[in-house]
């Protein structure tokens, strides 16, 4: 994001996607789901998107792949006044006991 992104550009709901492969593409998925979609910044493995769901303007930030990229993500979105982070995505699971599922 590094200075691409505006607070005028940032909403205070924000949707994070972040899959298994960290693949900033997918915040494009998000056309198809909001109104008046647009990119508002790609630099690197973070891309930011907004648009409207019913009536209320979203942004979708993707985070890279791991911790560290994803904290920047995070504290800069803050930064630009988000007030809640929603994540989306693939996850995987370290113990045995716990069960993954596949969603669609």
């Amino acid at each position: 994001m590094n200075g691409k992104c505006r607070i005028s550009s940032v909403r205070q709901m924000i949707l994070r996607d972040r899959a298994a492969s960290g693949d900033p593409a997918r915040v494009s998925m998000f056309e198809d789901l909001l109104e008046d979609y647009r990119i508002v910044s790609n630099y690197r493995e973070y891309v930011v998107g907004t648009g409207y769901y019913n009536g209320i303007k979203i942004t979708v930030c993707s985070t890279g792949i791991g911790a560290p990229s994803t904290e920047i993500a995070v504290i800069q979105l803050i930064a630009l006044g988000a007030k809640a982070l929603i994540r989306i995505g693939g996850t995987g699971v370290l113990k045995e006991r716990c069960r993954a599922a596949l969603w669609h």
